[in-house]
C-alpha cells in the first residue's frame, strides 16, 4: 500500500511513500532503489524530486542513472 507515488520522471524512477511513512525510490520494475527518511511530500522535478522533509524543501537526486 501507497500512501503516495509520483509518475516516473525523466530518469524512469518515481518516488513512493508508503502507509507506514517510509519513502522509496523506485524503478520501473517497481523495485526500491533507495530510502529516503522523512519524506512528508513529494513532486518529481525533471530527473530529480523535490521532497518535503522537516518542512523544508529539498532537492533529492539519484545517483543512479539509467
Amino acid at each position: 500500500n501507497y500512501r503516495f507515488a509520483t509518475s516516473f520522471n525523466d530518469a524512469h524512477y518515481a518516488m513512493i511513500i508508503e502507509a507506514d511513512g517510509n519513502a522509496y525510490l523506485i524503478d520501473e520494475n517497481f523495485t526500491k532503489v533507495d530510502r529516503i527518511e522523512g519524506v512528508t511530500a513529494v513532486e518529481p522535478c525533471g530527473e530529480a524530486f523535490v521532497c518535503e522533509i522537516d518542512e523544508k524543501e529539498t532537492l533529492y537526486v539519484s545517483a543512479k542513472t539509467k
